[in-house]
């Protein structure tokens, strides 16, 4: 039943964003009592951060398919930047729900945690390949530079989903 209500949770958040989401019409959904979906998820907020950490699961999918078909560092952090910009674009409410102020509430989700760490984590190995093994190294540069690029595709994409820039 767990899964039933984070699978009809997803479809409408993917549809119509975070805020169409209550605890009565998905457990309606389910085919299930409102009370029953207590029993797996205490409120509406730890029920959308478990669609968020799902929602990191797959931006970190996309991210390594893109990176598979490519050969150099260089390629590979392109295709993850060009995955994670075309995954905001295409789930744009799924995104929008994991960067929101729902986040702010992390205590309520370890699995939220780990997904969002994992995905930054996954990220910062291609950033890690591309910038190889330098003096950069030393001085802690990778977690900057990822930081930095993580903040301008995502920048790009929330200014491209938002209408400010053309996504083509």
């Amino acid at each position: 039943m767990k899964q039933s209500l984070l699978e009809k949770t997803i479809h409408i958040v993917e549809k119509k964003g975070a805020d169409a989401v209550s605890m009565r019409d998905i457990a309606k959904k389910a085919g299930v009592s409102p009370m029953a979906t207590y029993r797996h998820f205490s409120c509406k907020d730890e029920l959308l951060l478990e669609v968020a950490a799902y929602g990191f699961d797959l931006l970190t999918k996309a991210g390594i398919d893109a990176a598979l078909s490519e050969k150099t560092p260089l390629k590979k952090l392109e295709s993850v930047l060009f995955a994670y910009y075309s995954f905001g674009l295409e789930h744009k409410n799924l995104f929008e729900l994991m960067f929101g102020p729902l986040k702010k509430k992390q205590s309520l989700s370890m699995n939220f945690q780990k997904s969002a760490q994992a995905s930054f984590m996954q990220f910062g190995k291609y950033v890690e390949t591309f910038i190889g093994k330098s003096r950069l190294k030393e001085q802690k540069f990778e977690q900057q530079f990822a930081s930095s690029v993580w903040s301008y595709i995502h920048g790009m994409t929330i200014l491209s989903s938002n209408g400010y820039l053309s996504s083509q």
